[in-house]
């Protein structure tokens, strides 16, 4: 039991959900979906629980990417991009 116990502790420590991810790690992972011709001009977001969001990396172009793992029954990697006009449709689909 207690080699059960330590093994659920390890899991969860090492786990990629189990730990905030700094500004630079986000940006690296949300920019894994962006086109790679886009990819150096594109801008990252970060969602709040509120469904707002913080820019935390200023682009040139239209593409916005953000990271999905903080969504409900979201693998702890998941990534997505849109453009920046749609951004509020984005924040509307995350209420739900």
């Amino acid at each position: 039991m207690k080699r059960m116990l330590l093994l659920a502790l390890g899991i969860l420590t090492i786990s990629p959900s189990a730990y905030a991810q700094s500004d630079s790690e986000l940006i690296e992972q949300s920019l894994a979906a962006a086109p790679r011709r886009a990819r150096d001009d594109a801008s990252v977001v970060k969602w709040s629980a509120d469904h707002t969001y913080t820019t935390i990396k200023e682009g040139t172009n239209a593409v916005v990417c953000y990271s999905r793992a903080d969504e409900r029954d979201r693998p702890p990697f998941a990534v997505q991009c849109t453009v920046k006009a749609n951004l509020d449709r984005v924040a509307q689909n995350r209420k739900f």
